[in-house]
């Protein structure tokens, strides 16, 4: 699942020493604005106009700021205390000034804040919250809720699933180039959700987010050049995809190369295949758990068959 943050603000309108001195004596004169992007300055630091970051200063002009219960201020309190930008880290305190954001109205923290009660970080995990606060920071057009939005219409957390509106709202980040979302859009198309299914436009979508190293998008594609679907069959290749998904622990993929290697087309290299079953059962994967226990049963009963057998023999060498 995708778990992308948005980043902390908008982009700082200090851009030139000129902009700096400005904005510094606005900030001396008590001005909230000024105060919270001189904070920023000194809180990220800035190459072009010669300013290293200098946190104790970040939190001076933040705080003024913030007393003044500007809502810009409070996110990035929270971005802050995300990052121990000097001071220590602290989850549960930067969900705190997000949320005193949000309600102040930062559109920002409203986005920050529905990833934070998405991924329960800093809070309990609430899936009605966070697409309550993904819906409102949606409407006030900040990007990367919409996001979240279609991930939650996507699995329907905190809201009945909508295959059609996570499909609008991925394609966008797809065609950016984020590969959670081109696997979604591969899935959509290949199951037909939220859209017409084609298997040619899944094999398109799934490819990019394999290539760019995404485990499940990879066990995806083995599959379908297993099946041919959408993609011409090519069995080694899937292999090939799998092995990579394996390298990061994919439960599906190991269980996949299990069943290449005990094949005969790929050599029945008996070894490997149990190797990869044995990885799977590890992981978790409850296929592969049961295939290996049944696997140990029938060894079982081998051997005690051919125990029962060789005292058997013996004993009738015995009678005679």
């Amino acid at each position: 699942m995708t778990a992308k943050k948005e980043k902390a603000e908008k982009e700082s309108p200090i851009q030139s020493q000129a902009d700096f001195e400005q904005y510094l004596n606005r900030a001396e004169a008590g001005e909230a604005e000024a105060q919270y992007e001189i904070a920023r300055v000194y809180g990220m630091g800035n190459k072009r106009i010669g300013i290293k970051p200098d946190y104790k200063q970040s939190l001076h002009w933040v705080h003024r700021a913030a007393d003044q219960q500007y809502a810009e201020a409070f996110n990035f309190l929270g971005y802050i205390y995300a990052s121990g930008l000097g001071v220590d880290p602290s989850e549960e305190q930067a969900h705190r000034y997000y949320l005193q954001s949000a309600q102040l109205g930062s559109a920002y923290a409203m986005s920050n804040l529905a990833w934070s009660f998405f991924t329960g970080t800093g809070t309990e995990t609430n899936y009605e919250e966070a697409n309550f606060w993904a819906k409102k920071a949606v409407k006030a057009g900040v990007e990367n809720a919409q996001l979240l939005l279609a991930n939650l219409y996507y699995h329907g957390l905190g809201t009945r699933k909508n295959y059609k509106k996570a499909f609008t709202l991925f394609l966008p980040f797809a065609k950016q180039g984020d590969r959670h979302s081109q696997y979604y859009i591969g899935q959509c198309y290949l199951l037909g959700q939220g859209v017409e299914e084609s298997d040619q436009d899944a094999a398109f979508w799934v490819s990019k987010a394999a290539k760019q190293g995404l485990p499940e998008a990879q066990t995806q594609l083995g599959m379908m050049l297993v099946t041919g679907c959408g993609i011409d069959t090519d069995t080694d290749a899937a292999a090939r995809w799998w092995r990579k998904a394996a390298k990061e622990n994919d439960e599906t993929a190991e269980l996949m190369l299990y069943y290449y290697y005990i094949d005969k087309s790929a050599g029945n290299d008996t070894k490997q295949a149990l190797k990869w079953l044995r990885k799977a059962a590890e992981h978790g994967e409850a296929t592969a758990i049961e295939e290996l226990e049944n696997l140990g049963k029938r060894a079982f009963q081998e051997m005690f068959g051919e125990i029962m057998s060789q005292q058997s023999d013996t004993h009738k060498k015995k009678k005679h």
